[in-house]
């Protein structure tokens, strides 16, 4: 008798055992997705911010070129270069407008690249969510309940 209670016991721990590393690798599984969906919200929002500076950085050398008046290409690249250096972006010291635009159209596809990858990364977080709790737990917690009662 003893035995069979002592059997008994070791094969309704392992089904406990089992039941909590299932549930364990499903929260770890979601922490994981949710750590990379933080990353990529932090490198959209870098991105973005950039994207911005350059945007900032591209409308100030536009107004500041005065195109109304008549100026020689030299002047104008000249006047170019000392709003760039003067400009509060200082990786972006000389840059002329068409480089800025060019960077400007960069950093726009890198945003838009990094907003795609968020809205995916925080597509498969909330599936593996709404797959945990409406589906996982709650058959975990039958199992657990199953083994209580017995």
């Amino acid at each position: 008798m003893s035995d069979y209670l002592s059997n008994y016991v070791k094969a309704k721990e392992s089904v406990r055992r089992r039941l909590k590393e299932t549930e364990q690798r499903y929260q770890k599984a979601i922490e994981e997705s949710e750590t990379s969906l933080e990353k990529a919200r932090a490198k959209y929002e870098m991105q973005s911010i950039e994207w911005e500076k350059l945007l900032v950085k591209t409308s100030k050398t536009e107004n500041n070129s005065n195109p109304g008046t008549m100026q020689s290409s030299a002047m104008s690249k000249t006047k170019n270069v000392s709003n760039a250096v003067s400009g509060i972006f200082g990786k972006h010291k000389g840059m002329t407008q068409e480089s800025l635009e060019r960077l400007g159209q960069e950093a726009g596809v890198k945003t838009k690249m990094a907003n795609e990858s968020y809205k995916r990364i925080l597509q498969q977080t909330n599936t593996m969510r709404r797959d945990f709790y409406d589906v996982q737990l709650p058959k975990i917690l039958a199992s657990v309940m199953g083994l209580v009662e017995e």
